[in-house]
């Protein structure tokens, strides 16, 4: 994990399932990242599966949670989610900037990024 100055013996969102990552081959995978206790409270990655499963898009899904988190615990971070089936991808932050990319099969070469919201590079 990431958060500096922590006491030893502390456990992040990464081992914890439904927290730091989550997969489902009906539904898709998502994984996280930032401040793992907030994450790991919400159960992140578990409600966006839970989301998606209800019908949302993996974007919309991934912003309802940070927002949730964000007003529940204070803490930040981010997620990025693939559905299952070519039901496309998604990601949110709800931080200054987070380094993302996406590539799928379907598009061959090409690859989009950013790092800022609402940027976009292919």
């Amino acid at each position: 994990g990431g958060i500096p100055f922590c006491e030893g013996g502390r456990v992040g969102d990464s081992p914890l399932p439904g927290c730091g990552a989550d997969a489902d081959n009906a539904v898709g995978a998502c994984s996280t990242t930032g401040h793992g206790e907030s994450l790991s409270r919400v159960k992140a990655s578990r409600r966006v599966m839970e989301k998606m499963e209800n019908g949302a898009t993996p974007g919309d899904a991934a912003e309802a949670v940070l927002e949730r988190m964000l007003k529940v615990t204070g803490g930040r971070g981010g997620i990025i989610v693939a559905k299952a089936n070519g039901g496309g991808v998604g990601f949110s932050f709800s931080t200054v900037k987070m380094p993302w990319a996406v590539g799928c099969e379907e598009w061959g070469d090409k690859i989009e990024s950013g790092i800022l919201p609402n940027e976009k590079k292919k």
